[in-house]
Protein backbone atom coordinates (compact mmCIF):
# COMPACT_ATOMS: atom_id res chain seq x y z
CA UNK A 1 0.00 0.00 0.00
CA UNK A 2 0.95 3.63 -0.04
CA UNK A 3 -0.24 4.06 3.12
CA UNK A 4 3.44 4.39 4.84
CA UNK A 5 4.50 7.64 2.47
CA UNK A 6 4.99 10.97 3.90
CA UNK A 7 2.45 13.66 2.59
CA UNK A 8 3.67 14.65 -0.81
CA UNK A 9 6.17 12.07 -1.41
CA UNK A 10 4.62 10.98 -4.88
CA UNK A 11 3.89 14.33 -6.05
CA UNK A 12 7.46 15.59 -5.40
CA UNK A 13 9.39 12.28 -6.77
CA UNK A 14 6.96 12.78 -9.74
CA UNK A 15 8.29 16.87 -10.00
CA UNK A 16 11.82 16.16 -9.95
CA UNK A 17 11.94 13.16 -12.04
CA UNK A 18 10.28 15.29 -14.63
CA UNK A 19 12.60 18.00 -14.56
CA UNK A 20 15.45 15.29 -15.18
CA UNK A 21 16.97 14.58 -11.61
CA UNK A 22 18.27 11.25 -11.57
CA UNK A 23 16.53 9.88 -8.41
CA UNK A 24 17.94 6.60 -6.29
CA UNK A 25 17.47 4.64 -3.27
CA UNK A 26 19.87 4.23 -0.68
CA UNK A 27 18.47 2.14 2.67
CA UNK A 28 19.56 0.35 5.67
CA UNK A 29 17.20 -2.24 4.46
CA UNK A 30 13.96 -0.52 6.10
CA UNK A 31 12.68 0.48 2.51
CA UNK A 32 13.16 -1.67 -0.73
CA UNK A 33 11.44 0.21 -3.78
CA UNK A 34 12.01 -2.77 -5.85
CA UNK A 35 9.09 -4.03 -4.07
CA UNK A 36 6.92 -1.16 -4.42
CA UNK A 37 5.57 -0.58 -7.79
CA UNK A 38 4.47 2.64 -7.30
CA UNK A 39 7.85 4.04 -6.74
CA UNK A 40 9.88 1.53 -9.16
CA UNK A 41 9.36 4.58 -11.84
CA UNK A 42 11.48 7.16 -9.82
CA UNK A 43 14.05 5.74 -9.03
CA UNK A 44 17.07 4.94 -11.08
CA UNK A 45 18.94 2.94 -8.73
CA UNK A 46 18.79 1.17 -5.72
CA UNK A 47 20.78 0.08 -3.03
CA UNK A 48 19.73 -2.12 -0.41
CA UNK A 49 20.53 -2.94 3.09
CA UNK A 50 23.48 -0.07 1.73
CA UNK A 51 25.39 -0.34 5.45
CA UNK A 52 25.60 2.81 5.93
CA UNK A 53 27.16 4.96 7.78
CA UNK A 54 29.92 3.49 6.15
CA UNK A 55 31.37 5.18 3.10
CA UNK A 56 31.17 2.60 0.62
CA UNK A 57 27.76 2.56 -0.09
CA UNK A 58 28.00 6.72 -0.78
CA UNK A 59 30.34 5.59 -3.28
CA UNK A 60 28.20 3.08 -4.88
CA UNK A 61 25.70 5.51 -5.12
CA UNK A 62 27.79 8.37 -6.72
CA UNK A 63 29.09 5.25 -9.04
CA UNK A 64 25.73 4.50 -10.06
CA UNK A 65 24.88 8.00 -10.64
CA UNK A 66 27.64 8.71 -12.79
CA UNK A 67 26.13 5.97 -15.12
CA UNK A 68 22.70 7.65 -15.29
CA UNK A 69 23.83 11.57 -15.82
CA UNK A 70 26.79 12.64 -18.08
CA UNK A 71 29.05 15.31 -16.65
CA UNK A 72 28.21 13.96 -13.00
CA UNK A 73 31.80 14.53 -11.90
CA UNK A 74 32.01 15.46 -8.05
CA UNK A 75 30.21 14.14 -5.57
CA UNK A 76 28.92 17.92 -4.75
CA UNK A 77 26.83 17.62 -7.54
CA UNK A 78 24.67 15.13 -5.45
CA UNK A 79 21.90 16.08 -3.13
CA UNK A 80 21.58 13.62 -0.52
CA UNK A 81 18.23 13.32 0.85
CA UNK A 82 17.94 11.36 4.52
CA UNK A 83 15.97 11.39 7.90
CA UNK A 84 18.96 10.10 10.11
CA UNK A 85 21.80 12.64 11.38
CA UNK A 86 24.08 9.74 12.04
CA UNK A 87 23.44 7.09 8.70
CA UNK A 88 22.41 9.81 6.10
CA UNK A 89 23.40 13.34 7.01
CA UNK A 90 27.14 12.83 8.31
CA UNK A 91 28.41 10.48 5.75
CA UNK A 92 27.03 11.99 2.73
CA UNK A 93 28.43 15.24 3.75
CA UNK A 94 32.09 13.75 4.47
CA UNK A 95 31.68 12.12 1.34
CA UNK A 96 31.28 15.73 -0.42
CA UNK A 97 27.48 15.52 -1.20
CA UNK A 98 25.39 18.09 -0.41
CA UNK A 99 22.80 17.34 2.51
CA UNK A 100 19.04 17.54 3.22
CA UNK A 101 17.98 16.70 6.54
CA UNK A 102 14.20 16.00 6.68
CA UNK A 103 13.27 15.67 10.18
CA UNK A 104 10.65 13.02 10.20
CA UNK A 105 13.19 10.60 11.39
CA UNK A 106 14.37 9.58 15.37
CA UNK A 107 16.70 12.54 15.34
CA UNK A 108 13.85 14.69 14.05
CA UNK A 109 13.86 16.46 18.15
CA UNK A 110 17.70 17.62 17.86
CA UNK A 111 17.80 20.97 19.27
CA UNK A 112 21.40 21.61 17.42
CA UNK A 113 21.50 21.45 14.24
CA UNK A 114 25.23 20.23 12.53
CA UNK A 115 26.75 22.31 10.17
CA UNK A 116 26.51 19.29 8.13
CA UNK A 117 23.29 19.83 7.42
CA UNK A 118 22.96 22.25 4.09
CA UNK A 119 19.03 21.88 4.03
CA UNK A 120 17.01 21.50 6.85
CA UNK A 121 13.04 20.19 6.35
CA UNK A 122 10.35 19.60 8.56
CA UNK A 123 8.83 17.66 5.46
CA UNK A 124 9.77 15.43 2.56
CA UNK A 125 7.24 18.30 0.56
CA UNK A 126 9.18 20.92 1.20
CA UNK A 127 12.05 19.75 -1.27
CA UNK A 128 10.34 21.89 -3.93
CA UNK A 129 10.74 24.85 -2.23
CA UNK A 130 14.77 24.54 -2.82
CA UNK A 131 16.45 27.33 -4.46
CA UNK A 132 19.26 24.26 -4.96
CA UNK A 133 16.70 21.91 -7.23
CA UNK A 134 16.15 24.95 -9.39
CA UNK A 135 19.42 24.79 -11.59
CA UNK A 136 21.73 22.13 -12.07
CA UNK A 137 24.38 21.90 -9.23
CA UNK A 138 27.79 22.77 -8.76
CA UNK A 139 30.33 22.30 -6.88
Amino acid sequence: TQDFLFPGVLTTLESLKKRGFIIGSLSNGNADITQMAHLNPFFSFNIGSAGKPDKAPFQLAFDLAKEHREGLVSPGQVLHVGDSLYSDILPAKKFGFHTVWVKTGEDGGTKVVPEEVDFELDEFKEMMNLEILSSPMQD
